[in-house]
């Protein structure tokens, strides 16, 4: 899977006698690990909705951009994957707190939890488009196979549980909807999970059967 994303560098040259490994920027494997792990983790706990559950994705977000950030320390130069779709996000993100502060909200806790979800968000979003931007294509494929191992193992969870735990999710959880699936309790937020994560395995395998200049 390749990328068309241009890069914004900035580069500081070492002091002669420096060891060329210093040099290196560092290998991403560490970050795109966290990251995954977060975002799969998410939905685990019925669906993320919990405030501990996307408190966690908040401070996850933030430790992400610092260890994006010692690695470009560590490597001596800046170096920022530009995506077009960082324009709405800053809009949105902008127009979001713009309201929230100038008091324009007819609930102001509410608006806050929204801003930082969408802060969070957001910065989830630019730490992936980084860590992703040199990924190689063996990198590609080992994060196309845990997506899909996790989407199978999901589904089979959930059908088991749909099966068996009588309106409970994990046979442990009572809620107030009588059809839960999977970790959710509104059984259509399942299918926008599959949806967000089928086509990432497909496009891969799509994508390798392309002629390269359609990549």
């Amino acid at each position: 899977m390749t990328s068309a994303l241009n890069t914004i560098e900035i580069r500081h040259e070492l002091p002669a006698g420096i060891q060329a490994a210093r040099v290196n920027p560092g290998n991403s494997t560490s970050v795109r690990v966290v990251l995954l792990a977060g975002l799969l983790a998410a939905p685990l706990p019925l669906g993320g909705v919990l405030p501990w559950a996307w408190g966690g994705l908040a401070v996850l977000a933030v430790v992400l951009l610092i260890l994006w950030g010692r690695q470009q320390v560590k490597g001596r130069r800046v170096k920022i994957a530009w995506s077009p779709l960082y324009l709405p996000c800053t809009f949105f993100l902008t127009l979001a707190a713009v309201q929230f502060y100038s008091g324009h909200n007819m609930d102001r806790i509410s608006s806050r939890e929204a801003l930082i979800k969408l802060a969070t968000d957001v910065l989830l979003f630019f730490a992936a488009v980084q860590v992703f931007s040199e990924a190689t294509k063996s990198a590609w494929r080992r994060f196309v196979a845990v997506v899909t191992v996790f989407m199978f193992a999901l589904s089979v969870l959930a059908i088991i549980q749909y099966f068996s735990s009588g309106g409970l999710i994990y046979w442990e959880v009572q809620t107030a909807s009588m059809s839960p699936f999977g970790p959710y309790a509104n059984r259509n937020h399942y299918p926008g999970l599959m949806e967000m994560l089928i086509p990432i395995a497909a496009a891969f395998r799509v994508e390798r059967r392309l002629p390269r200049p359609a990549r």
